[in-house]
C-alpha cells in the first residue's frame, strides 16, 4: 500500500483476515485511518495525524510517481494542503500534488555550506531553534486537545 501497489479496498482485504474478528476495535481504527488518510472528500486529518509531523525531508519519494527527473508526486495518502479562498480557476492551475526534488550535486549543497561567519551561524542556530520550540509547542497542544 505505501508503494501504491494496494488500493484502500485491497489493503483492506489483506488486513482484514489478520484483524478481523479477534481484534475488531483495532480492525476499525485500522479503518478510520486508512479512510481519512489523503481523502479529499473524507474527513478532514487532524494535526494529530502521522503525516504532519513528518518534514517532507524523510518522506521517500523514489517509491512516487516522477513526471520529470527532479519532480514526483506527493504519496496518494498524504493530506491536501488546506486552502482557502481559491477560485475554480486556480484550483485547475496550482499545483499540490507534485515536488521538487534536489538531484544530483544540488543534492549535497545545503544551506549549511552557505554560512560564512559567526553571526549567520547564531542566526541560522537562533531559527533552528525557535523552529524546534514551534514544533513542540504545536505537539503538545495537539495532545492536550486530544487528552480533552
Amino acid at each position: 500500500y505505501a508503494q501504491e501497489l494496494l488500493s484502500k479496498t485491497e489493503m483492506l482485504s489483506f488486513v482484514e483476515p489478520l484483524l478481523g474478528k479477534r481484534n475488531a476495535e483495532l480492525f476499525e481504527e485500522f479503518k478510520r485511518i486508512l479512510s481519512a488518510a489523503g481523502s479529499p472528500n473524507g474527513p478532514t486529518p487532524s494535526t494529530e495525524d502521522s503525516w504532519y509531523s513528518v518534514p517532507l525531508s524523510e518522506i521517500d519519494f523514489f517509491r512516487c510517481r516522477q513526471c520529470s527527473p527532479s519532480y514526483r508526486a506527493l504519496p496518494r495518502d498524504y493530506p491536501a494542503p488546506p486552502c482557502s479562498d481559491r477560485s475554480d480557476e486556480e484550483k485547475k492551475i496550482l499545483n499540490d500534488i507534485w515536488v521538487s526534488l534536489p538531484k544530483g550535486s544540488e543534492e549535497s549543497y545545503t544551506f549549511r555550506h552557505m554560512r560564512r561567519n559567526h553571526c549567520e551561524e547564531v542566526l541560522f542556530r537562533c531559527e533552528d531553534e525557535r523552529f524546534e520550540i514551534d514544533m513542540a509547542i504545536d505537539s503538545n497542544a495537539a495532545t492536550l486537545r486530544r487528552l480533552e
